[in-house]
């Protein structure tokens, strides 16, 4: 069997694509350049925007103690303060063409600043409301295991644990409802970037791009960080869920009144079935969803560390 023989173009890419090793060291060295001058182009840009700021509040404070200690009774006091009137005005145009200058930059730099706050502040805000929910059970869980049967109103009090145990699994249903999309869409996504960026790691292991190396590392230690933490509190509401029942077991249950015992076997039922976090109301998020989502990546990266050869 006879096969076409390639186009010029594309051996020309072959041709490329088989550089001496020094090429790439020559490669990779511009590319560090590049990320350095980049790294501090941006923090010059704001230490310099910084310094001048100051450069110009520190004439506008100078010029204040000028006014303030004018001396009327040496000669020449109109010249005096005409140079004073000009200075004043020279501080304003200088303040007024940096305000000009960094405005768009400004603009910029406070909506990028406003999405990482939203992005960052949508995992800090659902963080803090679980681990809120969490701590309402454990407290509730305590109050269970301390439960005194020696004291009066002991119906009462027992009620107002069982309202308290109810307004605690609603709270944590809705909660759990309201994020199940999103979870869903977080999942899908890390679970997509996981498989990109192991591809790029991978790739760039094979052609010893450090550049590329090392933003692959910190762009998969991200990725990494937020899938722990969504396992991590999804486990942990479902066992601070479950331990509510446990908690009965460890109180003094044998000596309630035969119509409470009715009502701990309603709550033992409750237990049975805690609220978990899902992703789409059908994948649970915990520590198991974890190690499968890490299992199928790993494999995935497997195949193609074979396939590529590293």
């Amino acid at each position: 069997m006879q096969y076409n023989r390639p186009s010029r173009d594309l051996e020309y890419l072959i041709g490329i694509s088989n550089l001496p090793t020094y090429i790439y060291i020559i490669y990779s060295v511009i590319e560090n350049i590049v990320l350095i001058l980049a790294t501090t182009a941006n923090l010059g840009n704001d230490a310099l925007f910084l310094n001048i700021t100051l450069h110009v509040c520190g004439q506008v404070n100078i010029l204040r103690i000028r006014f303030i200690k004018f001396d009327v009774t040496s000669p020449r006091i109109c010249d005096r303060f005409n140079e004073l009137i000009q200075r004043h005005h020279y501080v304003i145009m200088l303040a007024r063409e940096l305000a000009d200058l960094i405005n768009f930059i400004l603009l910029i730099e406070l909506f990028i600043i406003s999405i990482l706050l939203c992005i960052m502040g949508n995992d800090a805000l659902f963080l803090n409301i679980i681990l809120h929910v969490c701590g309402q059970a454990n407290i509730l869980k305590i109050r269970f295991i301390n439960f005194d049967v020696t004291s009066p109103q002991i119906y009462d009090r027992f009620n107002k644990l069982i309202q308290r145990h109810r307004y605690v699994i609603m709270l944590a249903r809705k909660l759990a409802d309201l994020m199940s999309f999103v979870l869903l869409i977080e999942l899908f996504i890390i679970s997509i970037l996981l498989c990109i960026v192991g591809f790029q790691l991978i790739f760039a292991l094979k052609v010893n791009d450090t550049v590329m190396i090392g933003k692959s590392s910190i762009v998969l230690s991200g990725v990494l960080t937020q899938l722990t933490l969504y396992s991590f509190i999804g486990n942990y509401l479902k066992s601070e869920m479950e331990e509510i029942g446990l908690s009965i077991y460890q109180s003094a249950w044998y000596s309630f009144p035969r119509k409470l015992i009715k009502s701990v076997i309603f709550i033992l039922m409750q237990t049975k079935s805690p609220v978990a976090l899902q992703a789409g109301n059908f994948i649970v998020v915990n520590l198991s969803t974890y190690v499968s989502i890490l299992k199928t990546s790993f494999s995935y990266l497997s195949v193609l560390r074979i396939m590529l050869g590293v």
